[in-house]
Parts: C-alpha cells; sequence; structure tokens
C-alpha cells in the first residue's frame, strides 16, 4: 500500500458500552492510529451514554508496537 500523505497513518476505531467499577454505564470510543515509523497512538474517550457529555480523554503513546 502506498500512502502519498507527508505523515502515513492507519487509523481504525471502535465504540461500545460498557459499566464502570462503580456500575456507572459509559460510552466508549477508542480510535487507533499506527504510523509509518511503527509507534502507536491509542486514543480513548468515555461519554455518558444519554447525553454523550465528554466524561474522560485519555491518550497513550507506544514507541514501537511492531516486534521484530
Amino acid at each position: 500500500m502506498k500512502l502519498s500523505n507527508s505523515n502515513p497513518s492507519i487509523v481504525f476505531s471502535a465504540a461500545h458500552m460498557t459499566v464502570r467499577e462503580d456500575g456507572t454505564p459509559v460510552l466508549e470510543f477508542i480510535r487507533y492510529r499506527l504510523m509509518s515509523d511503527d509507534s502507536a497512538t491509542v486514543t480513548v474517550q468515555t461519554h455518558f451514554p444519554r447525553t454523550y457529555d465528554v466524561i474522560t480523554e485519555k491518550r497513550f503513546l507506544t514507541a514501537s508496537w511492531l516486534m521484530v
């Protein structure tokens, strides 16, 4: 696959309902971004299911996700 972007990456996401440890139902959106330098970013947003108001947002960066 050839990408013409100056910073090529593959991005995909998932969403699901879950229950927090305190019993509160939440909606989680997870975004994965895999970059050409073998690093990855994962962003997790947690929302109230009725209003979609953001409860938390966390971002994780891994230096290298590909093990050779």
